[in-house]
């Protein structure tokens, strides 16, 4: 999931919670989720809202 980077209610917050609790992970921003995959050697091309709280990243190799 993506967060939302500002203060409204969304799944991806609770389940950012959840994650920490419970598997020492999170969920991650936009901008979070681009230099992960920077890091990686990936570029973010854009990521696509979905109905439901589960959206698609695409992401090509640098």
């Amino acid at each position: 999931m993506v967060i939302l980077e500002d203060s409204s209610p969304h799944p991806a917050k609770v389940l950012d919670v959840a994650m920490m609790a419970l598997f020492g992970g999170r969920e991650r921003t936009a901008k979070e989720w681009s230099a992960l995959l920077h890091a990686g050697g990936f570029t973010l091309d854009r990521i696509i809202e979905r109905p439901s709280p589960v959206w698609l990243m695409e992401a090509t190799r640098s």
